[in-house]
């Protein structure tokens, strides 16, 4: 592993030279500029050098680099330098040094002779570093013979005699050097140098540049200029540090294509498509605010514990989170499941403030999470998590806090609830309007309708109702009056453009093709699987088992029609209440369907599957949920290893299901090693935890000899503590008295 690079100090102000990194033959060069940029760095001597140093600079512009503050791990005089890999891949931030050193090493591998200027602030402010460029010839590992010729002992730390002179002031006028101010290359909203608010074009870029050379020159604040084409022959640059092997953290919200006129409604509902306008919300104010607020007692992880029901706006408020940080130069993002941790390293390494959302936290990512932290915990630069679910229960207390409490691990932690109605419930409703394409007029005379039975209308309600309006839906009947009925009629809508949409790919559909549509959706749904697991999924669905072209165009048209979730590459029905609303509808009424997809589910389709269960009793009545999971048990028993570890962390119809599972003497279960292993005092599995012990009793008959003796009375000490735990004093001092 290569070390991070250590920090430019001012006061040797030569170093510079070893940061600039070039592609060396022969060599690893993975995260050089020019591997990085590939075909978009010109090619030496291929047209003249203004056009490739213009082309060099387009090609940083289009990388959409923000342009970012000096990185807090800097000390007075020594600054943190960031990567190529940083600047032009990910998170793609840069100061005007990270620009300008890394500018000029794309020069060398383009065949161009750099040189790089720091100007001393003028009145206190801050330096600024820009680079120079030769047009009167090529770099080729070494200076141009023809370059300095007049100069007996040219001094690569000065610049040469007439550059002033031989400085072109914009792209138009002669010269034999051009000066570059890369930062117009980056941009960055809310940067206090209007200039910096916008990119700046590249003529922009040349006149700036030659016009703060010049000023800098007249006032003897041209602090550091090095000759980087003439000095570094004779340079070692540092090696480069570690990059990541695959992508850490994805975007916060995903593209759409927008040419897609004909679209279901459910690409527009997702939370991740940045479709809808996000309505200002309290919740948001005060995170960005909390994040960004200085930690007096150092610099500690953050973490923020967004939870409530499905539908009150969890993602789309963590996106939205992301979206605005990222903007400000936060290196923010969505984190992949199981990340690797040599990536998780790099995360540790990065210069800018970062900001990880893992969504849906409560589904088994719990050693993520832990195993995240445990990689940031050395880093100086700000660290926030935003963790989302939609409860506090078992995952954050018996797995994470209990972790990070054995690690001594300092952290700050701010549970975020959110209600499930939301406080401004018209300007939601309002805002959603205007996105779908309703007028101003319209919008500003809308109210949401009257809230259903249940009590509210949630955020992703608020939105569904809207796209129903926009669509002229409910003038074709009453508004939804229920949530069931709302997701139904989505859901049916959906539907819909599903139909459409095999009409386009496949051929006219059947009378039939509506229903095996319908649950194939509950079928990805409630599994997630893959992308490449979606064809086998599929295979359960009894008219496409044997029929292989036509599982194939079906798995296609659905890849094409349901979003993959980048952080995993799951495809679902999604928004989750509406894939829950599915999966309810579909297997409530066909056992050997739901039989048949558990029992090809992976390991982690079979956790998928028990937490698409668990929802059900968020939506539906409880009885309801705990029902299916007791025949989603006793369809597939292999499933119960999964049902027990979302039992653990969620709670919900599964803990019932497994005590009925255990009680069951027809069942076979581990029951011994539950009995053993399950630990006490937990929230939600306590009674499992004694029907498996009362049920694991050693056998008398084995019980006389010594070593039975003391298995019989370990198992009496165990269920002792057992129905201590489940508040049976007087049976757990009985059994207690048995075993002595």
């Amino acid at each position: 592993m290569t070390s991070p690079w250590r920090r430019w100090s001012s006061s040797d102000p030569k170093t510079l030279i070893e940061y600039v990194q070039r592609k060396r033959h022969g060599e690893s060069t993975r995260g050089t500029p020019a591997d990085i940029l590939g075909a978009e760095i010109p090619a030496p001597g291929d047209a003249p050098p203004i056009d490739r140093v213009r082309a060099l600079y387009e090609a940083f512009a289009g990388r959409g680099i923000v342009y970012a503050d000096e990185p807090t791990t800097s000390d007075p005089g020594r600054q943190t330098i960031r990567p190529p890999c940083e600047v032009l891949k990910s998170p793609r931030h840069g100061t005007c040094l990270d620009l300008a050193v890394t500018f000029a090493g794309a020069c060398l591998d383009a065949g161009l002779h750099p040189l790089l200027l720091i100007t001393q602030g003028s009145a206190g402010g801050p330096a600024h570093a820009l680079v120079a460029v030769w047009l009167d010839g090529n770099w080729s590992n070494r200076a141009h013979r023809d370059y300095r010729i007049n100069e007996a002992d040219a001094d690569w730390q000065a610049l040469p005699e007439g550059f002033l002179d031989e400085l072109a002031d914009s792209e138009e006028d002669p010269g034999a050097f051009v000066a570059v101010d890369v930062t117009g290359a980056a941009s960055r909203s809310d940067a206090a140098d209007p200039l910096r608010r916008r990119q700046q074009t590249w003529a922009e870029a040349v006149s700036h540049g030659a016009e703060l050379v010049r000023q800098a020159d007249t006032e003897d604040r041209l602090n550091v200029t090095l000759d980087i084409g003439l000095g570094y022959e004779d340079c070692e640059p540092l090696p480069l540090p570690d990059q990541p092997r695959a992508q850490v953290l994805t975007s916060p919200y995903l593209p759409t294509h927008d040419g897609d006129n004909d679209r279901g409604p459910l690409k527009l509902l997702w939370a991740r498509h940045d479709t809808i306008r996000f309505h200002p919300r309290d919740e948001l104010d005060f995170l960005m605010d909390w994040f960004q607020a200085p930690d007096p007692d150092g610099p500690r992880p953050r973490i923020a514990l967004i939870h409530g029901i499905g539908g009150a706006g969890k993602t789309r408020l963590a996106a939205e989170l992301a979206h605005l940080l990222g903007r400000v130069g936060w290196y923010a993002g969505f984190l992949v499941r199981n990340p690797d941790l040599h990536d998780c390293a790099w995360l540790g390494r990065v210069a800018s403030p970062l900001l990880l959302v893992v969504d849906y936290a409560d589904d088994h990512k719990s050693d993520d999470i832990v195993h995240v932290l445990r990689t940031l915990r050395d880093r100086q630069a700000p660290t926030c998590l935003i963790l989302t679910a939609r409860s506090v229960s078992g995952w954050w207390e018996e797995d994470v806090a209990n972790a990070l409490r054995d690690d001594n691990y300092p952290h700050i932690v701010q549970p975020v609830p959110l209600p499930p109605r939301p406080s401004r419930q018209t300007g939601v409703y309002r805002a959603a309007l205007r996105s779908f394409g309703v007028t101003e007029k319209h919008a500003m005379g809308s109210s949401p309708p009257q809230d259903p039975g249940s009590g509210r209308w949630t955020t992703l309600d608020l939105v569904m109702l809207a796209w129903l309006v926009a669509e002229a839906d409910v003038e074709q009947g009453a508004t939804p009056t229920s949530e069931s009925a709302l997701y139904e009629k989505i859901l049916q809508h959906e539907l819909d453009y599903w139909i459409r949409a095999y009409k386009s790919q496949i051929g006219k559909p059947s009378r039939r093709t509506k229903a095996l549509l319908r649950e194939a959706g509950a079928c990805l749904s409630l599994l997630a699987p893959r992308k490449e697991r979606l064809n086998e999924v599929l295979n359960t669905v009894v008219e496409l088992a044997g029929d292989a072209k036509r599982r194939d165009e079906i798995t296609a048209l659905l890849e094409d029609l349901l979003p993959t979730t980048p952080e995993d590459d799951t495809i679902a029905v999604r928004p989750d209440p509406i894939g829950t609303h599915l999966i309810a509808g579909v297997f409530s009424a066909d056992d050997e369907l739901l039989g048949r997809c558990l029992k090809a589910a992976e390991p982690d389709e079979q956790l998928n599957a028990c937490v698409g269960v668990s929802r059900l009793s968020t939506l539906r009545d409880p009885a309801e949920a705990a029902s299916m999971a007791f025949k989603a048990l006793h369809a597939a028993p292999d499933l119960w290893s999964a049902a027990l570890a979302v039992a653990a962390t969620h709670g919900g119809p599964f803990v019932s299901a497994l005590e009925q599972f255990a009680a069951d003497e027809a069942v076979s279960l581990p029951l011994a090693k539950l009995a053993a292993t399950l630990p006490l005092g937990h929230s939600t599995l306590r009674r499992l935890a004694l029907i498996a012990t009362e049920r694991s009793r050693p056998d008398d008959t084995q019980q006389h000899d010594e070593a039975g003796q003391a298995t019989l009375a370990g198992w009496y000490n165990n269920l002792s503590n057992r129905q201590s735990d489940a508040g049976d004093r007087q049976a757990a001092l009985d059994s207690i008295t048995e075993a002595v």
